[in-house]
């Protein structure tokens, strides 16, 4: 093969490629080399625009995916005061899960035992168009009997009128912890407390970390 190029359709592989995919080595299979997707890296799943005044939305959790950081930008509420938005895991019917969780809120300074992540994540209110932005992880939310763990940071300043040029200094926040039953969640809801979620909000990024 001296002097000549050797691509994919020289090789003896068992499969066919597919982008993104990686040469392995599967010593039962014609050739012994087989294409596969590669585990454990850090994907990109997806913006999602808040276009209306919404009293919740959710994010389905994408199979084939261990770990997923959810990223909530510019969160604001139609409340006319600092809102506060709660999240809740939700199992695969179209009710909310009963699932509790035990986790450190950084904001309550307490250990909190409740239905809901909540009085965690502070909102901009009606009157400005500047709020806080928050990063959740997420893991295992889809793994049968095992424990769903989560971590929020985040926060940000707070504008009190509609020109922007006065700012609240939002609470930053660390909170983390687990569910408290070892169950599918299939979806995660974010949801006010005294308003609707405002169509001022920017929207949520979310990445995941496939399955090693």
């Amino acid at each position: 093969i001296a002097d000549q190029a050797i691509n994919e359709a020289k090789m003896q592989v068992s499969n066919a490629p597919t982008n993104g995919y990686a040469l392995t080595a599967q010593s039962g299979n014609t050739g012994g080399m087989t294409w596969a997707e590669v585990g454990g890296g850090l994907a990109y799943l997806g913006h999602t625009n808040i276009t209306s005044n919404v009293a919740y939305f959710e994010y389905t959790f994408a199979t084939g995916y261990d770990i997923f950081y959810i990223v909530l930008e510019n969160l604001m509420s139609t409340h006319t005061a600092i809102d506060v938005v709660s999240a809740k895991f939700t199992g695969s019917g179209s009710s909310l899960s009963s699932t509790a969780y035990t986790y450190f809120n950084d904001y309550a300074a307490s250990i909190r035992n409740n239905n809901s992540i909540d009085e965690v994540m502070k909102a901009g209110t009606n009157a400005g168009n500047i709020g806080p932005s928050y990063r959740l992880t997420i893991v295992n939310p889809l793994a049968d009997n095992q424990f769903t763990l989560f971590e929020l940071s985040g926060g940000g300043g707070i504008s009190n009128n509609s020109d922007d040029s006065s700012l609240d200094n939002a609470q930053d926040c660390v909170s983390g912890g687990a569910t408290r039953t070892q169950e599918v969640n299939s979806r995660i809801r974010f949801f006010a407390t005294n308003g609707n979620i405002s169509s001022k909000t920017l929207g949520y990024s979310v990445w995941g970390i496939k399955n090693a």
